[in-house]
């Protein structure tokens, strides 16, 4: 039994408009929300440009390109490599618990099927990032789940004490290198 179609038979029906039966064409990010819940390992940085300027445009591959290498980088030195942390997604309450190096953080997620918008309100101990909104992609069997930059540099801002000195130096450079775009997301990439 395969989880996404005891997702797809738990879900039914997907509207309260019976003519609109389908998750995929009528029903737009259902599917997504489906395949969201279980646990997605990570595989690499992600740097999304939306919107309609010129990184959105023909640069913006290989502006992500450079960009995913340096986070690459960024990541390795705080213990966040391919295979080295988890995203679990509950149906139940929609609990999230992210694991990433030697960090656990938990906390509740939001997810509008329509935008594709997670809202994610996590804590772990003394540190608390409240709502944290992000885009969700999902192509295939990859999850990719981005943030705005500038809620990046308030993270950083937040977590500042906690990252090695050379780490956030090199971190907030990355941030404020991005934040000249009103349309750059970056985050993480996941598999299941």
């Amino acid at each position: 039994q395969s989880p996404i179609f005891m997702e797809y038979y738990r879900e039914q029906p997907f509207s309260d408009n019976l003519l609109r039966p389908c998750p995929i064409l009528e029903n737009s990010g259902k599917l997504t929300e489906m395949a969201l819940y279980g646990t997605w390992t990570y595989t690499q940085p992600s740097v999304k440009f939306e919107g309609e300027g010129l990184a959105a445009s023909f640069g913006g591959s290989f502006i992500e390109t450079l960009i995913v290498d340096q986070l690459a980088k960024i990541y390795a030195r705080v213990g966040l490599t391919t295979g080295q942390g988890t995203l679990t997604f509950t149906r139940e309450k929609q609990t999230v618990t992210a694991a990433f190096g030697t960090h656990k953080i938990e906390g509740t997620y939001q997810f509008d099927a329509e935008s594709h918008d997670i809202t994610f309100s996590l804590a772990n101990g003394k540190l608390s990032l409240g709502a944290v909104p992000s885009h969700a992609y999902l192509n295939g069997s990859e999850l990719t789940i981005v943030f705005p930059v500038k809620r990046l540099m308030e993270i950083v801002q937040q977590v500042g004490d906690k990252i090695e000195s050379s780490n956030l130096e090199t971190l907030s450079a990355a941030a404020t290198l991005l934040s000249q775009y009103d349309n750059a997301y970056v985050g993480f990439a996941f598999t299941k």
